[in-house]
C-alpha cells in the first residue's frame, strides 16, 4: 500500500503559519519548487517542508494506492508534477496521474529479478522513460508508451539510487 499525503487548505488560510516567517506553500508550488533554491531564503523547499511544523501539521491522507503486492521502495514525481512512479519489491513500475485522482496509469513488470529501490521519470522525455535500479544490480530503463524495457548496465551488486 502506496500512502500519498498532502495539504489540505482553504482558500483564505494564512499564508504564513502562526509564529514564523515561512510561508506555507499551495500544493502546485511545492511540486514545482520541491527541488529548487528559494531566492528568498536560501533553503531547499523540501527542507522547509520538513522544518515548518504547521505543514507537517496540515498533513492528511488523501489515498491509499493500492496495487504493488511487496513493499514500496520508492516514490518520484514527474517533473511537472502530473504523474507519480512508484516501484517496489513486487518488481513492478506503477505510473500514477494525479489529474485523475491518483487513478492508476501503467503497471509495467520492470524486468528486474529483486527489489526496486529507485526509479524515476527521465528528464525531457515528456514523461516516457523512467529509469529504475535494484537489488539484482540491473540499472534499467522502460519506455512507458511502448512498454518495454531494456537493461542498460548491470553491477555484480545492488543498484540503491539514479539521479539525474
Amino acid at each position: 500500500v502506496l500512502f500519498v499525503l498532502f495539504i489540505h487548505m482553504s482558500p483564505k488560510a494564512s499564508r504564513y503559519p502562526p509564529g514564523g516567517m515561512t510561508p506555507i506553500l499551495p500544493l502546485p508550488a511545492l511540486l514545482s519548487n520541491r527541488q529548487t533554491y528559494n531566492q528568498l531564503d536560501g533553503f531547499r523547499t523540501s527542507t522547509r517542508m520538513q522544518q515548518n511544523r504547521a505543514f507537517v501539521k496540515a498533513l492528511r491522507l488523501q489515498k491509499e494506492l493500492r496495487k504493488h503486492t511487496g513493499c514500496v521502495n520508492t516514490v518520484s514525481w514527474s517533473d511537472d508534477g502530473s504523474l507519480l512512479v512508484s516501484g517496489s519489491d513486487d518488481c513492478f513500475i506503477n505510473i500514477w496521474k494525479w489529474e485523475d485522482n491518483l487513478k492508476l496509469a501503467h503497471h509495467i513488470h520492470s524486468g528486474h529479478r529483486g527489489n526496486i529501490f529507485c526509479a524515476k521519470f527521465v528528464p525531457c522525455t515528456d514523461n516516457n522513460l523512467i529509469v529504475s535500479c535494484a537489488l539484482d544490480g540491473n540499472v534499467r530503463l522502460t519506455d512507458v508508451r511502448r512498454q518495454l524495457v531494456h537493461c542498460i548496465v548491470s553491477y555484480p551488486q545492488r543498484v540503491h539510487k539514479v539521479a539525474f
